[in-house]
């Protein structure tokens, strides 16, 4: 089976690219598959779904290398990813009719990864590509804003994974409860691109809340869209000569195994995210391998994953106080060790990488 993937891979690394690297050298094993990497290094200096000259030029390279692969490589099924843009899913619907053009026959699959598909856009277009698509891929069934518009054969439910690199073995596990339960500092991690929207700053006010004996370390790990937001963040705390926190801006983290270690010494992550795009953060996913409880929002399928009282904490959007109302009870061990119990078993039941590849899979070989 010949398999093309039309789709973004790292860098930059989001949860869209990641994801689609993971399914893509997981299918690799078992089928003849190539990729056409439709990224782009600037999606994370401006706004999702903004108009660029760079944008222009990218797509009609993709165009470009579209046609020639199809008609070279001969797949049987295109893998592609939709946005959730206006200008996105236009570009879509153009990428569709090419596909339609040399490969009448090919099986079309894509994949939804935001949290908005269909709230907003031409609606022309939006309809044309629903026609046009084969299967639909989408991370909860509260994600699915178009049901009413498709059949049930075409819909297919895949929650995110993560890549092997941060999987956490069982020893790795019981190291990490032994060195909590005898550190004296608290380890919060917000692991993320610094959008306001997916809550960082929030975070970050939260700790005028926190009254702790204990030392508590903050890691902003992500890209920043600019300068300013992170001077801003530099010098929030500039005037607080009582503070017992320490913020440690870590910037954009493109190697996995890093990615591990913080979050082996995390004893908390926090997403507490209202971006509109938002849909199955794989940071939750990756926290809750490591046996760490997370602190989120009820936004997008974010509830979905978190169990909150269990394996973390959903708070309201835009809301410091309460998260540190959460990271206090937290900071309690013997909680927290029940939390990161949870947080552990519920990686093992839902999202660990075999069970999620292999519902993948069947959508490839049916």
């Amino acid at each position: 089976m010949k398999i093309l993937f039309f789709s973004s891979f790292p860098p930059p690394n989001t949860g869209q690219t990641l994801s689609n690297y993971f399914y893509f050298k997981k299918l690799k094993e078992n089928f003849d598959i190539k990729k056409i990497n439709t990224g782009n290094k600037s999606i994370l200096n401006r706004d999702s779904g903004t108009f660029s000259i760079i944008v222009l030029i990218n797509t009609l390279i993709n165009i470009f290398k579209l046609i020639y692969t199809l008609l070279l490589f001969k797949p049987k099924i295109i893998y592609l990813v939709y946005s959730s843009s206006k200008i996105g899913i236009i570009r879509d619907y153009v990428y569709l009719i090419v596909v339609r053009s040399f490969a009448p026959k090919i099986k079309i699959v894509a994949h939804i990864h935001s949290g908005n598909y269909g709230d907003e856009g031409n609606r022309y277009c939006l309809m044309k590509i629903l026609r046009m698509t084969d299967k639909f891929i989408f991370l909860s069934k509260k994600l699915i804003k178009i049901s009413h518009l498709l059949e049930k054969e075409r819909i297919e439910i895949v929650p995110n994974s993560i890549s092997e690199k941060v999987f956490f073995t069982d020893n790795e596990i019981e190291n990490k409860i032994k060195k909590r339960s005898v550190r004296k500092e608290l380890n919060l991690v917000f692991l993320g691109n610094m959008i306001k929207e997916k809550g960082y700053l929030d975070v970050v006010k939260s700790l005028k809340y926190l009254n702790l004996e204990n030392k508590i370390n903050l890691y902003l790990i992500g890209t920043w869209r600019n300068k300013n937001d992170r001077i801003y963040v530099e010098n929030y705390f500039e005037d607080d000569l009582k503070k017992n926190f320490q913020i440690k801006i870590k910037g954009t983290i493109s190697n996995q195994m890093t990615i591990k270690h913080y979050l082996s010494i995390a004893d908390i992550v926090l997403l507490p995210s209202y971006y509109k795009i938002e849909a199955f953060p794989i940071s939750i996913i990756e926290a809750l391998n490591s046996a760490t409880p997370v602190i989120g929002t009820n936004h997008a399928a974010i509830a979905e994953i978190i169990l909150n009282g269990s394996n973390g904490f959903i708070v309201d959007e835009q809301s410091p106080k309460q998260i540190a109302d959460c990271i206090i009870k937290l900071n309690e061990f013997n909680v927290w060790k029940e939390f990161a119990s949870n947080a552990r078993n519920s990686f093992l039941q839902n999202y660990c990488q075999e069970k999620v590849f292999n519902f993948f899979k069947k959508i490839f070989i049916e």
